[in-house]
């Protein structure tokens, strides 16, 4: 750069540092143009609506007192809605409804710390049943539910080792709850509709991830490797209803990633659907 130049650029900014110190300070909003920080941060009204899987209620999360709890109505009589959880401290945030359409379940952050638990409420009685244990250290995540188990739900518990979650099947109604699987060291599972783990996956160093396969003698053996270019775009999303076929987003091999369903058994794979334009 020659100096007439850097001159130039220097003069430039030094008027434009003088020009914004005279302004002095930014002046109130008198007209009341600004957006209230409650519309942008605060709670909304209503959200994360939905239905009764045998479709009597409709449910959502609103706020009593300040606080998001979930309410349920009957269909087409919103008017009769009523508050089903009772926290008063920190909002709920994630719920759905059980298989059979008379309970609600939900995780509690009851610290902040993201140590979630799950319960389980009866929308008749209001019965509120814990389903994992209080400790300031242990959290629970939901692995799944389904039609097939419909008086149990399967979650993933770090009680007995803060970096791994083993499997327990837990009934929502009693909370009464089994052991399925200790975690041998595995990042996730992945379940079928019985709600038995059949795959499990671990991240490797230097990225990507290993896909692990239980065997009927009981033994994990390894069966896939996802390579870090197609780790944030290669996922299974889950099984047909007998659990024969497992369905993924997979975007190995090509460019964009494509809808494919794999044997179980056998492991191979098929093209549901795919563009060459974008990812799936």
């Amino acid at each position: 750069m020659n100096r007439l130049a850097l001159a130039l650029l220097s003069g430039a900014a030094l008027l434009v540092t003088g020009a914004v110190a005279s302004a002095g300070p930014v002046p109130a909003d008198p007209a009341g143009t600004l957006i209230p920080r409650d519309k942008i941060f605060g709670n909304p009204s209503r959200s994360g609506g939905q239905i009764s899987p045998d479709g009597k209620h409709v449910s959502w999360l609103a706020p009593v007192d300040g606080v998001m709890n979930v309410w349920v109505a009957p269909i087409g009589t919103l008017g009769a809605a009523k508050a089903v959880t009772k926290e008063a401290k920190r909002g709920l945030q994630s719920y759905f409804w059980a298989p059979d359409g008379a309970h609600i379940i939900y995780l509690q952050d009851a610290g902040g710390n993201e140590n979630f638990r799950v319960h389980s409420v009866d929308i008749a009685t209001l019965k509120d049943t814990a389903l994992t244990k209080a400790g300031d250290k242990v959290r629970a995540q939901i692995q799944g539910v389904s039609k097939l188990r419909p008086d149990v739900v399967l979650i993933g518990l770090n009680d007995r080792n803060p970096q791994f979650f083993d499997l327990y099947e837990v009934n929502y109604k009693t909370g009464e709850s089994k052991l399925v699987m200790e975690n041998p060291g595995y990042g996730g599972w992945v379940t079928d509709n019985q709600l038995k783990p059949r795959f499990a996956f671990q991240q490797v160093p230097g990225g990507g991830s290993k896909y692990f396969r239980l065997g009927a003698d009981g033994k994990w053996a390894e069966v896939l490797t996802v390579a870090n270019e197609d780790f944030f775009t290669t996922a299974p999303i889950g099984f047909n209803k007998d659990g024969t076929t497992l369905y993924w987003v997979d975007s190995r091999g090509r460019d964009k990633a494509a809808l494919v369903k794999m044997d179980a058994a056998s492991l191979k794979t098929d093209v549901i659907a795919g563009s060459d334009k974008a990812d799936i």
